[in-house]
């Protein structure tokens, strides 16, 4: 084994071709063999850039210290950078600011690490393959990236401080794992799953297709993440699932903005639904099965063709929709029989349950089955041509209510004189 020292010769920027640029003029080649170690150390006292323009083959040990950097600057399209990790490759990012920047084509594989204060990053600004480790780092795509089957890309453990991140702006394919409890993924760009996902934070303003499993784990109580404006998942684009989404844990708050439908598993909120807000906006459409659990705001237009399941103490759907189609079933169910509800626009041709007191406004009409026990409020127009039946008051002022099917109550009140039994 040997260790091979990228001085730069003092220069800012310097090329690793060049042997003047290597500590004795000991010049390593563009094949580095297992056992082998490269230190980039420049003797420039504001750092050394080491280029690298041709394709270089790692099976050894690669370190990049102080305020250096290793910059991956490929004039071919056939060029690569290969880590292999069979010799437990290693690249050690120490130093504050430190990157490694690709613009051609980069395969790494193998553990990527700082090990002192300050945080360091992988840009790929070209095509980058990428199975390995990042700990206490970040990992910047402009380009298109693509994480294989069968590989890892997993965060090392932080905490509270941010420093483990994957953030996309243009095109993320994963089709392995990407792990890290505490760390978190942003894509701005076009990120699609196809593997499997276990973070504490996702956000995107992008699309973002799930063909596999994501998994959203919120570790810490409020004493340590205090209500979070911004939200712990944030999607602002189009989503469309086909795999599963599940968020988990306490204290949490989901921003779901953009167009999304689920033709998979949908899980929001679960475990605490008096300390999860759930914010929804833009068209929601479920044509599988979706489970929401938590206090539900928002301006939707939503769309059930399936089976949706609600839990929380309020679902406020603010002047917009709620289509319930034929054969689908939505289930508003609580602990707390005083939970409030307020639906606007109601169609319904399926089954609907709420438990709680429920007001119904805007233009509603009822060819299915409405059922639940708790107070209902109908405000607006309402025609029914199915059956509402209820355990509590049935409240009707200031409406317009047609009944052409079955209304059940124990209490009818109000202006209208509808039969009940």
């Amino acid at each position: 084994s040997y260790k091979f020292v990228f001085t730069g010769n003092g220069q800012a920027v310097a090329n690793w071709k060049d042997t003047a640029n290597w500590l004795n003029r000991i010049y390593p080649g563009i094949s580095i063999s297992s056992g082998h170690t490269i230190d980039i150390n420049g003797s420039n006292p504001l750092g050394t850039t080491c280029i690298v323009d041709t394709s270089i083959i790692f099976n050894g040990k690669l370190n990049v210290k102080g305020a250096n950097s290793f910059t991956a600057k490929f004039t071919s399209t056939s060029a690569s950078l290969t880590i292999d990790s069979l010799a437990y490759a290693t690249l050690n990012i120490d130093g504050f600011g430190t990157t490694i920047l690709n613009k051609g084509n980069l395969k790494l594989t193998g553990n990527f690490k700082k090990s002192s204060a300050g945080i360091s990053s992988i840009d790929n600004r070209g095509s980058l393959t990428f199975s390995g480790k990042l700990i206490e780092c970040r990992l910047n795509n402009y380009g298109d990236m693509l994480i294989p089957k069968d590989s890892i890309c997993l965060f090392g453990v932080g905490f509270i401080e941010f420093s483990n991140q994957l953030n996309n702006y243009k095109n993320l394919l994963n089709e392995g794992t990407i792990s890290g409890f505490e760390s978190q993924v942003y894509s701005s760009g076009s990120f699609t799953n196809k593997g499997v996902i276990t973070i504490y934070r996702l956000r995107t303003n992008g699309n973002l297709t799930n063909y596999g499993s994501i998994d959203i784990h919120i570790n810490y109580p409020s004493v340590y993440y205090p209500y979070d404006p911004i939200g712990i998942v944030q999607l602002l684009d189009s989503f469309i699932n086909y795999g599963s989404l599940l968020t988990s844990g306490i204290d949490s708050k989901i921003i779901i903005k953009g167009n999304t439908v689920n033709k998979g598993i949908l899980s929001l909120g679960v475990y605490n639904p008096k300390s999860t807000f759930i914010e929804l906006g833009g068209n929601f459409t479920n044509d599988s099965s979706c489970y929401l659990e938590g206090q539900l705001i928002g301006n939707t237009n939503f769309i059930n063709n399936k089976w949706l399941g609600i839990k929380g103490l309020w679902f406020q759907n603010t002047s917009t929709t709620l289509t319930n189609n034929d054969s689908a079933f939505i289930d508003f169910y609580s602990s707390n029989s005083t939970a409030m509800h307020n639906l606007y626009n109601l169609s319904n041709k399926g089954k609907l349950i709420v438990h709680g007191s429920t007001a119904i406004n805007g233009t509603s009409i009822n060819n299915g089955t409405i059922e639940g026990m708790g107070f209902m409020g109908v405000y607006g127009t309402f025609n029914n041509y199915g059956l509402l039946q209820r355990s509590g008051p049935l409240w009707i002022r200031n409406s317009i209510c047609n009944n052409y099917g079955t209304i059940v109550s124990k209490l009818t009140e109000g202006n209208y004189p509808l039969p009940w039994y």
